[in-house]
């Protein structure tokens, strides 16, 4: 068996009782309502990425690569946290495939990095991207971006 993988046909002793905090009772519907404004990005972000990426000629990204839904399968938890579990790999996972496309379109289009300051945090698919304010590095980028578009 490899790292990190659980062997499903062993029988688990260890079961987690819920008793939840009157601050989890209270926040839930806040938690879970946000189920309606994240279906509606990854409504929006999917037709965005489908039909974009080809037109632009930037690869398409696989979206298994990027959210995971497994750990509602772990036998121990009860059904309650394997409901909360998918929901956090749904959630966290689009997020995290909508950085990749945020981030891939931002190459395409504008790839120089922000302006660094000390509370800034850079994304780190701008490794790559001109320096801000070098005029010279973003032309050569720019022109390579342009070479590469028209090269089949």
């Amino acid at each position: 068996m490899a790292k990190g993988q659980l062997q499903m046909d062993v029988p688990v002793v260890v079961r987690v009782k819920v008793r939840p905090e009157w601050t989890t009772v209270a926040a839930s519907p806040l938690l879970y309502g946000m189920i309606v404004p994240i279906v509606f990005l990854d409504l929006c972000l999917e037709t965005y990425h489908r039909l974009t990426f080809p037109l632009f000629g930037i690869p398409t990204v696989h979206r298994g690569d990027y959210i995971k839904m497994d750990r509602h399968l772990l036998p121990y938890l009860p059904f309650i946290l394997k409901l909360a579990c998918a929901y956090c790999g749904y959630a966290n996972g689009l997020f995290h495939f909508a950085l990749r496309i945020a981030g891939d379109t931002e190459a395409y289009f504008c790839p120089i990095k922000h302006q660094a300051s000390a509370t800034f945090h850079p994304p780190p698919h701008q490794k790559g991207f001109a320096e801000y304010g070098d005029a010279e590095a973003f032309r050569h980028r720019w022109e390579a971006v342009e070479e590469k578009k028209r090269t089949p």
